[in-house]
Formats: structure tokens, sequence, C-alpha cells
């Protein structure tokens, strides 16, 4: 059925994968969640422990522009502005990072008719992370980790007419955080997300 399904819709849009052509598409996603903890002031002297309630939100826009550089080949650049932040309903607490990055994307669909494609892109940037601590002036620690971020994505292309598509991915990501304070570790964050978005493809050659 979903074999089916794609070739009815992607009848409209073979052409769209031929040299010249472009992408535009990205991913915009907003959630929230509601936390409740209890945590040990384990930067301080004291052992007290600190009860926390509140609600955390993420946005993030990841807008990316490709090129067809040759048929079912498509190389650009990508950029991910990510905003996570909580806010406590019992105290001042009040978390807030940054993420921003960018990088080379490539696509490459794996036949002329078939809407499946595997992308891949490599960003480098920076956390901006300001952190709630009691212990410190003015309550927050602000500070910036630099990250290397690593994405292969396999996906597919559902054609709703001759110019927009609805793309489905599962991608495996990988984060390396580098960084030079003291209190923050270098890390690798390792992870498998569900993406859903749409993609404008702009045509300037004929099947």
């Amino acid at each position: 059925m979903l074999i089916f399904l794609s070739s009815f819709l992607y009848s409209q849009g073979i052409s769209n994968y031929n040299k010249g052509n472009f992408i535009i598409g990205g991913t915009l996603n907003f959630s929230t969640s509601y936390l409740e903890f209890d945590a040990y002031d384990y930067w301080g002297s004291s052992s007290e422990i600190y009860h926390y309630e509140g609600r955390q939100k993420q946005l993030m826009i990841a807008p990316a522009g490709l090129y067809f550089v040759c048929n079912r080949l498509a190389i650009g650049l990508g950029v991910n502005y990510t905003k996570s932040w909580d806010s406590a309903q019992k105290n001042a607490l009040s978390d807030k990072i940054i993420l921003l990055e960018s990088g080379p994307y490539i696509r490459v669909y794996f036949f002329k008719n078939s809407g499946i494609f595997l992308n891949t892109n490599y960003y480098t940037g920076k956390y901006f992370i300001k952190e709630y601590d009691i212990l410190a002036e003015n309550g927050y620690y602000k500070y910036n980790v630099n990250i290397s971020h690593l994405n292969f994505g396999l996906g597919h292309s559902f054609f709703l007419n001759k110019n927009l598509s609805f793309d489905f991915q599962i991608k495996y990501s990988a984060e390396i955080l580098n960084s030079n304070i003291e209190f923050v570790s270098d890390d690798l964050i390792e992870q498998f997300k569900i993406f859903f978005g749409f993609v404008a493809f702009f045509n300037k050659t004929k099947e």
C-alpha cells in the first residue's frame, strides 16, 4: 500500500531530481513538557535537597537550501537554531540554552523513479548556556560549549503536487561537545530521531 501511494504521489514530481534544480526545506518544531524532581546542591558545601517543578519548552528552526549538482545529488547549506528553556512553578529557577550551528548538507535520491533518499550533514556551532545556581553571582552561570554535529537520515519524499513534497525521515544524530570549562565535561551524545516536514522543489530543467 505504501509503495502504491508513493508511486501515485511521486508521478507528479519525477523530474525534480534533475541537475540544475533547487530544494528549499527545513524543520520547524515546538515542544513542551512538565518536569518534577529532587536534586542535591552538589556544587555547594551543604547536602540540602532542592525540589523542582517546572515546564520545559523547546523551539527549533532548521532551514536548508540545496542545489542539484547532478541528477539525484543535491548539495547545499543548512542552519539550526534551537532554544530550550524552563521555568519553575515554585521557585525562581529558569535555565536557558541556545544552540546555533551551520554546515554542509547533502541529499541523494537513490533512483529516478523513487522518493527514497539519504541525507547527511555536518554542522559546527555553539551552545550558549545560562544555568541557574544559587551559589553563582546574580544566581546564574553563563558559558559557551563548542559542538560538532553529524546527522545521517534515511527518508522518503511523498509529492503532494509538482513542486511540493511531504518528507518523512529517520535520523541518527551524533553530537560531540568540546568545552574548556572545568565543570562541563566533553561528551558524545547519540540519538535516533523521527522528522516530518515539507520541501519545495524549484525546477529549471525538463525531464
